[in-house]
């Protein structure tokens, strides 16, 4: 028996201004969210496990210099990272201690990538700086604020605040640690293959464009 519908499986309102996940991600991933919630009895934290086995693939792979399997192993763990929170949603499960799991393995899969990468480029200097400031840069984001604390009280719309489910009009189209993350996990190693040096200004440019926006937050 069918409970959720399809249309139940979009981009939630408040993550509308986050570019890579709803034009991208999202709509990829739909249909797996739409058959596991239906047709399974696979439970978000099962899911969460999942990302975290993806997140190990990606280490993995990244480390021994494959950077395309290594991009579309952190993606899947990306997409499937988004399930999890649309399935406790949709059948009232959402927890405290699922949201915590959730936030750490996001840090788990950027770290496992961040450290993957920088094994493989060891002897690149300029990359692994650029590596570690990707990361001081990302954690910026996610940290400033207690962002454990905020996750949770935000799902459970506690006394704590920070964010509006809707956002603003000027919040439509922004950048985030995910559209960071999709510039250094999947595009960088992507363009590896065209030209070594591309992957350089693919991770500055993430790391530029996370700075300025920290800056006008």
């Amino acid at each position: 028996m069918i409970k959720y519908r399809l249309s139940e499986f979009k981009t939630p309102e408040k993550h509308m201004h986050l570019v890579w996940r709803r034009f991208v991600v999202d709509p990829l991933f739909k249909l797996p969210a739409y058959f596991i919630a239906n047709f399974t009895g696979i439970t978000p934290n099962q899911i969460n496990f999942l990302t975290l086995i993806l997140s190990v693939f990606q280490f993995y792979f990244f480390l021994k210099g494959n950077l395309i399997l290594g991009a579309i192993f952190n993606q899947l763990s990306f997409g499937f990272d988004q399930i999890d929170g649309k399935i406790a949603r949709l059948k009232k499960i959402v927890t405290k201690q699922g949201t915590l799991t959730d936030g750490l393995c996001d840090k788990l899969r950027v770290f496992l990538g961040v450290l993957g990468l920088t094994f493989y480029f060891q002897q690149n200097l300029l990359f692994v700086v650029l590596l570690l400031t990707f990361l001081f840069t990302n954690l910026m984001y996610d940290f400033i604020g207690l962002f454990l604390l905020y996750r949770v009280h935000h799902v459970f719309n506690d006394k704590l605040v920070i964010n509006n489910n809707k956002p603003s009009k000027s919040q439509q189209i922004s950048f985030s640690t995910q559209e960071q993350e999709a510039l250094v996990f999947f595009f960088a190693p992507l363009s590896y293959y065209f030209n070594t040096s591309l992957i350089y200004y693919f991770i500055g440019l993430a790391v530029i464009l996370m700075l300025v926006y920290l800056t006008l937050r």
